[in-house]
C-alpha cells in the first residue's frame, strides 16, 4: 500500500470508527444530534469582518538617490462567517493588484466548513489554513500549508499562507488534550518570486547564465546561416543578434518544467497530538509530504537535451515535538523535528539529505519594555558525500542557523511603540536590521513606519538584498 492510500484509509478509519465509539461512550445527546438539525434558523448567526492595509515603500539608493523608486504592496481581506451550534462556514477573499494580475487563485483566502459532533469531534473540509506547532516567527512544525514569498518581508505569517483543499478531524480526547488528523489530496509548493526585485539572487544568476547560453548557441547558428546566404558583417552580426535575443527570450519563457502535482500520488497527511501537564503545553506529530522548495536539475546535459530546467519536489517524513511554558517571568517556546528524505546516504544530487532542526524562542516584558528572541538551527547529514557540482546541496552547510530578535518600548498606554528588530544568518554572516515606530490612534487603525536595512554576504539570505534597503509606511484598518 503506497503512502497516499495509507493516509486516505487511516483518515477514513479515524472518522468512521472512532466517531461511533465516541457516540457509544457519551450518548447521541452528547454529540448534539438531538439539537443539531432542529431550530437552525433561530440559532444561526452571520458576521462580516476584514482588514485593509496600504503600504508605500521608498527604496533608497545612497549612491544615486534619483534612481530610487516606490512600491505599494496593498491588500484588502473580507471575511464572512455563518455559524450555528453544530456548524460554521467561513469565506475569506483577499484582493490586491499583485493577486488579481498574477495569482488569481489566491483570491479565495479561505473557504472552510466545520461541523461539530458534540463536544468531542470536529470535522473540517474545504480550502483552509492549519496552524501546527508552538513557534513564533520561526516555525518547524507548521507544515500543512505552503507560503507566498512574493513579498519576503510580509510579517503576517497567516496572511501569506496559501489555503489548501483538505480534510481534517479534531478529536478532543480529554479536558485539554486533542488528536488531529489531516489529509491533503494534492500538493502545492511555496510561491517564490522568479523575477523582480525579490527574486532570489541564486536563481536570477542561474537565469542570466542560461540566457547567455541560449543566446550564444542561437547566435552562432543564425550568423552562420546569414553569412551562407550572402549577407556580410556587420549587417549579419546585427540581424543575428536581434534574432538570437528573441529566440533566447522565448526559450526563457518556457524554461521551468514543473511536475503535475494535482494527482492523488501527491497526497500528504499527518497526525498531531497536544496536551498540557502542570502548566507545560506539549505537542507531538508525524507528517508526510513534500518539501516546499523545488529541486532544480541544473545539469547542462539535461538542459541542452530538454531546453528546460526540470523541477521536482522531494517527499519526506517529519517527526516533531514542541513545548511552551512559563519559566518565572520568561515565556519559552521550543520545537524540534527530524526530516527523513529518500537520500539517506547523501549521494543523489536531486534529493535533499535527511536533516534535523530545532527552534527555541523566549520573550519577556520588563514593564514598558518587551524582548523577543528566537533561534533556528539545522544539521544536514552526509554532506561529505556531496561531490557533484550540480547537487542541490552543493553550497549548503552542515550546520546553519538564523537568529532573530525584537526590542520594544511602549508609551501612551500602549498607543505608541518604538521597536528595533533584527535577524542574522550563520555561518554566512549576513543580516537585516529593522527600526520601527507604530501608533494606534484608535482601536481599529494602526499606522507604522519601518526601515529595512541589509548587509553581510551578498549571496546570503538577507545580504542578497543589500541594494534593496527601503523605508515603509503602512496604514491598516480592521473592520
Amino acid at each position: 500500500m503506497n503512502v497516499n492510500k495509507f493516509l486516505l484509509v487511516s483518515l477514513i478509519l479515524f472518522t468512521v470508527v472512532l466517531a461511533p465509539i465516541g457516540a457509544q461512550d457519551f450518548g447521541f445527546e452528547d454529540f448534539g444530534f438531538s439539537e443539531t438539525f432542529t431550530d437552525t434558523e433561530e440559532n444561526s448567526a452571520l458576521s462580516f469582518s476584514g482588514e485593509f492595509d496600504f503600504s508605500s515603500r521608498f527604496f533608497i539608493n545612497t549612491d544615486n538617490p534619483e534612481t530610487g523608486f516606490v512600491e505599494t504592496p496593498s491588500s484588502i481581506l473580507a471575511r464572512i462567517e455563518s455559524s450555528s451550534p453544530a456548524s460554521e462556514f467561513t469565506l475569506a477573499l483577499r484582493l490586491s493588484p499583485e493577486i488579481v494580475a498574477n495569482k488569481p487563485i489566491r483570491i479565495i483566502d479561505e473557504a472552510t466548513l466545520r461541523t461539530y459532533w458534540g463536544d468531542t469531534v470536529e470535522l473540517t473540509v474545504g480550502m483552509t489554513k492549519v496552524v501546527w506547532g508552538k513557534g513564533d516567527s520561526l516555525r518547524l512544525l507548521d507544515v500543512v500549508n505552503p507560503h507566498d514569498y512574493s513579498d519576503p518581508f510580509n510579517t503576517d505569517i497567516e496572511g501569506r499562507k496559501i489555503a489548501q483543499a483538505l480534510i481534517k478531524v479534531d478529536w478532543r480526547t480529554g479536558m485539554v488534550s486533542k488528536l488531529e488528523a489531516v489529509y491533503v489530496p494534492f500538493f502545492q509548493g511555496d510561491y517564490l518570486p522568479l523575477e523582480g526585485i525579490w527574486a532570489p539572487k541564486a536563481f536570477t544568476d542561474m537565469r542570466a547564465e542560461i540566457w547567455d547560453g541560449f543566446y550564444s548557441g542561437a547566435y552562432n547558428t543564425n550568423h552562420a546561416i546569414l553569412i551562407a546566404a550572402g549577407i556580410a558583417d556587420p549587417a549579419a552580426a546585427t540581424i543575428a543578434a536581434s534574432q538570437s535575443s528573441a529566440q533566447a527570450d522565448t526559450l526563457m519563457d518556457q524554461l521551468l518544467l514543473y511536475p503535475d502535482t494535482k494527482s492523488l500520488e501527491w497526497g500528504q497527511g499527518g497526525l498531531r497530538y497536544t496536551d498540557s501537564f502542570k502548566g507545560v503545553d506539549i505537542g507531538m506529530q508525524y507528517y508526510t509530504g513534500f518539501l516546499r522548495t523545488p529541486a532544480i536539475n541544473a545539469d547542462p546535459a539535461v538542459l541542452a537535451a530538454t531546453q528546460h530546467l526540470v523541477l521536482s519536489y522531494n517527499r519526506y517524513h517529519q517527526i516533531g515535538v514542541d513545548s511552551a511554558f512559563a519559566l518565572g517571568p520568561y515565556n519559552i517556546r521550543a520545537e524540534a523535528a527530524w526530516h527523513q528524505t529518500y537520500d539517506p546516504k547523501g549521494t543523489d544530487p536531486l534529493i535533499r539529505n535527511p536533516f534535523a532542526s530545532m527552534v527555541l524562542g523566549v520573550d519577556r516584558a520588563f514593564g514598558a519594555v518587551s524582548l523577543n528572541l528566537q533561534a533556528l538551527g539545522t544539521w544536514i547529514t552526509n554532506l561529505d558525500q556531496v561531490n557533484n557540482v550540480y547537487d542541490i546541496e552543493s553550497t549548503s552547510h552542515k550546520l546553519s542557523g538564523t537568529v532573530m530578535g525584537q526590542l520594544g518600548y511602549t508609551m501612551k498606554n500602549g498607543k505608541m511603540e518604538v521597536t528595533l528588530a533584527g535577524a542574522a544568518a550563520i555561518p554566512d554572516l549576513n543580516w537585516m536590521l529593522v527600526p520601527g515606530f507604530t501608533i494606534t490612534p484608535v482601536d481599529d487603525v494602526t499606522l507604522s513606519l519601518n526601515g529595512y536595512f541589509f548587509g553581510g554576504d551578498s549571496n546570503g539570505q538577507f545580504g542578497q538584498y543589500h541594494a534593496r534597503k527601503f523605508l515603509e509606511f503602512k496604514a491598516a484598518y480592521a473592520f
